[in-house]
C-alpha cells in the first residue's frame, strides 16, 4: 500500500484486481498497531506484520554471508500476504484465484474497528486459518457420460480442468 502514512491510493496496490497490504507494527506495551508509516484507506485488503522500527520490533531481513538487519515497512508485510496465498494454493491447487483470494480475506485476525477498517482491510493475516479453509474447501467430483460397470480388464478416463496433470 506504501510507506507515506497516508490515504492518497498507490499503485498498483490499489487496482481492483490486485490485493492491497498494509503494514502491522508493535507498540512499546507489545499491542499489534497500524504501523506508523503505513498508507491506510478504504482501498487495503488485508494486513500482515511489516515492523515498527520507533519500538525496536522490525522484520528481520537477511543478506548474504549471514548478514542481517532489521528494518520495516509494507514491502516486509506483503511477502507475508503471498506466503498465505502459496499456502492456500499449495493445500488445494484446484482452487480458482477468486475462491483463493476470498480465502485470503476472510481468513484473518480482525483488528482495529470490528469488520473490516482502513487500517487493517479485513484484518491481519492468518496463515493456519487459510491453510484449513483450503483444505475444507477441497471438492472434487466424478460424473460419468457413460457406462458406471466396470469390468476386470477395463479402464476409466479421469479429465481434470485446468491442465493439473493428474492421470
Amino acid at each position: 500500500s506504501g510507506n507515506s502514512n497516508n490515504s492518497i491510493k498507490t499503485y498498483p496496490a490499489a487496482f481492483e484486481n490486485v490485493i492491497s497490504v498494509s503494514a502491522v507494527g508493535v507498540s512499546n506495551n507489545f499491542d499489534y498497531i497500524p504501523a506508523s508509516y503505513s498508507n491506510f484507506g478504504q482501498w487495503i485488503d488485508i494486513s500482515a506484520p511489516g515492523g515498527e522500527l520507533s519500538t525496536n520490533f522490525g522484520i528481520i531481513s537477511l543478506f548474504p554471508n549471514n548478514s542481517y538487519y532489521s528494518t520495516q515497512g509494507t514491502s516486509m508485510a506483503a511477502p507475508f500476504v503471498t506466503g498465505v496465498a502459496a499456502l492456500i494454493f499449495a493445500n488445494n491447487p484446484f482452487l480458482t484465484n477468486i475462491e483463493a483470494r476470498n480465502i485470503l480475506l476472510s481468513q484473518v485476525w480482525d483488528m482495529g474497528a470490528n469488520g473490516f477498517d482502513e487500517y487493517y482491510g479485513n484484518g491481519m493475516t492468518c496463515a493456519i486459518c487459510a491453510f484449513l479453509r483450503a483444505c475444507q474447501n477441497m471438492k472434487i467430483s466424478i460424473s460419468t457420460n457413460g457406462p458406471t460397470n466396470i469390468c476386470q480388464g477395463g479402464s476409466v478416463l479421469l479429465s481434470v480442468p485446468n491442465n493439473f496433470n493428474v492421470t
